[in-house]
């Protein structure tokens, strides 16, 4: 039930599967229109987004980390050596940051938004050596779901910041999923990062009588270079597409992803440069904020 004194659209975790779905925190349903989202404390991880009725994400409930929409804070994948250099110190840093493994405090709620924080203490200053506050606003419109990341450094220094999104979106035939994009080339992550050109991917084909559209082949992790628009359009269902509205200044790299040719998601993630917190993060001016939105809709 409803935890006490809580609106009625914020959701214990130990409740029942709601639509198929239950946390590993305390759970937000918002709505508006043809759309829903179910939105967990817990990394203020998206776990559904509904349109019209279907969730067009994937959710696994023996791998909810790898379901929903993760979020990759303060780092995107992996660091060389899994380690953050900072001042001459190296730090012990997972793949895709620390926000994702810890819970949330819920600092805002509507039936439409709901607002997490959370900020640095003892254990994300062994990882990361920054006071700082996270925070992260879902809020549902007739368009879609907006994400908003804020980050304000409490620092008398600098804060590095590498950011990415990781949403799985849910496939039912992973031989027809296609995508848009502008981008000729990409990095291909299974070949030590070596720049390749699409058109010579083992990974993608072109899809002959559409300009730009390529379908996913086999289990590619591609990093697309040049992707010039602030917007990706996705098909994992014919000729319905997804798209994800971004600021390509701060997600520098579109990442298309999946672990097996057969796997009933497909990963776009807008995400920033590999080892990108070492060698060429995003700069928090000390005192300073920043911030930045992505849209999906459909």
């Amino acid at each position: 039930m409803p935890l006490q004194g809580a609106p009625e659209n914020f959701l214990s975790g130990e409740v029942m599967f709601v639509d198929g779905i239950k946390g590993r925190g305390q759970v937000t349903v918002l709505s508006q229109g043809d759309w829903k989202a179910l939105v967990d404390s817990y990394g203020g991880q998206v776990l559904g987004l509904f349109y019209q009725g279907k969730n067009i994400l994937h959710y696994d409930a023996e791998d909810i980390s790898h379901s929903g929409i993760p979020l990759c804070v303060p780092n995107f994948g992996p660091l060389v050596n899994g380690e953050f250099l900072s001042a001459g110190k190296a730090y012990k840093m997972g793949q895709h940051g620390f926000i994702r493994d810890r819970l949330l405090t819920v600092c805002a709620i509507s039936e439409n938004a709901v607002s997490y924080r959370f900020v640095a203490d003892q254990i994300s200053k062994q990882k990361y050596p920054f006071d700082f506050e996270f925070t992260v606003t879902y809020s549902i419109s007739d368009l879609g779901l907006k994400i908003s990341l804020n980050v304000d450094n409490l620092s008398c220094e600098e804060l590095p910041l590498a950011p990415g999104v990781h949403p799985y979106f849910s496939v039912e035939n992973p031989l027809e999923v296609c995508f848009e994009t502008d981008a000729l080339t990409a990095n291909n992550n299974l070949n030590n990062y070596a720049i390749e050109t699409l058109a010579d991917s083992e990974y993608v084909e072109s899809v002959t009588d559409k300009s730009g559209r390529y379908r996913v082949l086999k289990n590619p992790e591609i990093h697309l270079i040049g992707h010039s628009a602030g917007s990706i359009k996705l098909y994992p269902e014919a000729d319905i597409p997804i798209s994800i509205y971004f600021d390509n200044a701060v997600f520098n790299r579109l990442i298309i992803w999946r672990k097996s040719s057969d796997a009933k998601y497909i990963c776009v993630e807008p995400a920033y440069v590999k080892n990108g917190l070492n060698d060429q993060p995003l700069i928090i001016s000390a005192q300073g904020n920043w911030q930045t939105e992505l849209l999906i809709a459909v």
